[in-house]
């Protein structure tokens, strides 16, 4: 399970991305359902990366819905930094299903002079020793190359098993923040095979020609124009491009329930319980009655007992392996770990079904399938939940991060329909931080810091436990009191990760390398010990963009902050600051403070209630202010009477 970084920086993914960085080039990528996504671009863009691109490409579709595609890119120097990310290329392929040669390459001077590459020197290589055992490369480089030459490649690629019998797919987003000039696609379709058309374009940039040649043959002429779409910067924190940039798909599936049902084609037969999955499954729920106790019981089972192992090959891809298969090696990808749970509850008379969404930041379901989905899980309708098998360290009914509030396909015995995933609650996932810091005599500074969570937070703890452990728990405390500008050693402990019940608990004996210079007086940061997650008010609205455009990923939960410093005797108290209270339309920010004999407390709480996992980008200018002032209060100092030198030096 990869929960996001709930630490304050966020990753960005993107989802259902068929375009894949290997070595120095971005490439588009034609999968082995043909999906694919790339090519656009605007001013900026070029800027930045310092060339232009093009592309042309003809899909050639056969009977069998088998196909063939000759795509030629071009990319012209406009900078000198753009020399090193262009020369050398690597084209993904899967070995196995489809096969890819170099046809041409040559780098075209200004005068129109040629210097070709040896096609002989193309080589197909893993693309990564620790990735999928069928997942290759073919790599070249063209020889030295100067601002304002233009660089060309063609490939072929014959795509030799579909990953659906009878269906075929076709699918490019033209991301405007890539530097493209010019795209243009045809496909040729068989007059008998009718594949459904989707133009997605709000922009007008895309413009689509279907005519009918001789030979039987149907041609589709996709053309972009990126002069035509407005310039729109990817911004922090926004959904993923595919879900706004202009994107057209040629497919036979009819609808997202017709790729469902093709889908189950392949998962059905893999469910049937056998005797051994039946004893299992009979010792899981011994002594439960209830459907929903039952289901948890499976969940928490595979989640210890099944790890989670991303590779397939070919068709695996899409269809999972037998559940008695995926039992015997004790390990599976998301799909194994959906067909395993359903067969071991099949076996105890519990209905499941398939759920496929998205997990990434794609909120946006397209007119027509495949692209969008990437993940499966399990809904039990008995039970009205929701499992993520192969989030291993999610609590039963815990989603990933980025699967809640989707556009989702079930799929089971009774049939295939669209649902949406449950939206987050902010009761759900809460995270508090509960230090106690020591001032001694000396101005020594130490104490501890106890994390309790539930929900995704729950799942960030655990996986963090995880890297701690591999990276050892001292080294891993003091990485994190770097990172929060207070260097020092320390010591994080916890329960086992694999223990699901909630909440969650954290803790880390810290001190600091630094004394408090004495005499305690003026201003001095209060110390926040060694907490994991990201303070109140950050990471669930994510980051500030003035003037968005574009809709940004935003998350319900609770943050909490408890703090209780105790000066040792003889030490001047700090004065009591007043309390802060922001009451917004979507969020509520707390902070309180007191003095208790010697100890001075600190207790802050923001809560997001968003009500789903997309805001708008109109509600960037109302969130804007309020979190500056929550930000502005994360940073209250203590104030201790009177000023001194040393205070000035180091607030």
């Amino acid at each position: 399970m990869r929960p996001g970084d709930i630490w304050g920086k966020r990753r960005a993914i993107r989802p259902g991305s068929a375009a894949r960085r290997v070595g120095a080039a971005v490439l588009p990528y034609i999968a082995p359902v043909a999906v694919a996504l790339a090519v656009p671009q605007n001013a900026s863009a070029q800027a930045s990366r310092g060339y232009t691109q093009s592309v042309d490409a003809r899909v050639v579709l056969r009977e069998d819905r088998t196909y063939s595609l000759r795509q030629t890119v071009q990319r012209r120097v406009d900078a000198d930094r753009a020399l090193a990310s262009v020369l050398a290329v690597a084209v993904p392929f899967t070995q196995g299903m489809e096969t890819l040669s170099l046809e041409e390459a040559y780098v075209e001077r200004a005068n129109g002079t040629r210097m070709p590459v040896d096609v002989a020197t193309a080589r197909g290589v893993r693309a990564s020793p620790s990735g999928h055992p069928d997942a290759f490369v073919l790599s070249f480089a063209f020889p030295e190359a100067a601002v304002g030459d233009t660089l060309v490649h063609t490939t072929l690629r014959k795509v030799d098993t579909p990953a659906f019998d009878g269906h075929f797919a076709y699918a490019w987003t033209f991301l405007k923040a890539e530097p493209w000039q010019a795209a243009k696609h045809i496909i040729e379709v068989p007059r008998d095979i009718t594949v459904n058309v989707d133009i997605a374009d709000p922009t007008g940039a895309l413009k689509h020609e279907r005519t009918e040649a001789d030979g039987g043959r149907t041609i589709h002429t996709v053309v972009y124009s990126p002069e035509a779409a407005s310039e729109t910067p990817d911004e922090a924190g926004a959904t993923a491009a595919a879900d706004r940039d202009p994107s057209f798909t040629l497919t036979t599936f009819t609808g997202h329930e017709a790729f469902a049902a093709a889908y189950w084609s392949g998962a059905a037969d893999k469910i049937k319980p056998t005797d051994a999955l039946k004893a299992l499954a009979a010792e899981i729920t011994r002594g439960m009655a209830d459907a929903r106790a039952k289901a948890v019981a499976v969940d928490r089972w595979l989640k210890r007992n099944i790890q989670y192992q991303a590779i397939y090959l070919g068709r695996g891809r899409w269809v999972p392996r037998a559940a008695a298969a995926v039992l015997a090696s004790r390990a599976g990808d998301c799909k194994d770990h959906a067909v395993l749970a359903s067969a071991l509850l099949a076996a105890v008379g519990i209905e499941t079904e398939h759920v496929l969404v998205n997990l990434g930041a794609a909120y946006r379901l397209p007119a027509l399938p495949p692209s969008t989905f990437n993940h499966v899980m399990v809904h039990v309708p008995e039970a009205a939940l929701t499992l993520d098998p192969s989030a291993t360290l999610a609590d039963s009914g815990v989603l990933s991060l980025q699967a809640y509030d989707k556009p989702a396909l079930h799929v089971g015995p009774k049939g295939a329909r669209r649902a949406q995933t449950s939206p987050m609650r902010a009761e759900d996932h809460t995270t508090k931080a509960r230090t106690i810091v020591a001032v001694a005599n000396n101005g020594a500074i130490s104490g501890a810091t106890t994390q309790t969570a539930t929900g995704i937070f729950a799942a960030s703890a655990r996986t963090a436990v995880v890297r701690f452990q591999a990276d050892g728990l001292e080294k891993a405390a003091a990485a994190r009191l770097g990172t929060l500008g207070t260097p020092g050693t320390g010591r994080f402990s916890a329960s086992s990760p694999s223990e699901l019940k909630e909440p969650y608990a954290v803790t880390a004996a810290f001190a600091l390398s630094a004394a408090a210079d004495l005499p305690l007086a003026g201003n001095r940061r209060m110390p926040v010990g060694l907490p994991l997650h990201a303070r109140p008010g950050q990471f669930l609205l994510g980051p500030r963009v003035p003037d968005r455009r574009q809709p940004f990923v935003c998350f319900a939960g609770t943050q909490v902050e408890e703090l209780e410093i105790t000066f040792a005797s003889g030490l001047a108290l700090p004065r009591v600051p007043p309390a802060k209270t922001i009451n917004g339309r979507l969020f509520t920010y707390q902070a309180t403070y007191a003095l208790d004999g010697r100890t001075f407390k600190a207790a802050r709480t923001f809560t997001s209630r968003v009500p789903g996992q997309v805001c708008s980008p109109a509600l960037e200018a109302e969130l804007a202010e309020p979190l500056k002032e929550v930000t502005a209060s994360l940073g209250t100092m203590l104030a201790f009477p009177g000023t001194s030198a040393a205070s000035k030096k180091r607030p």
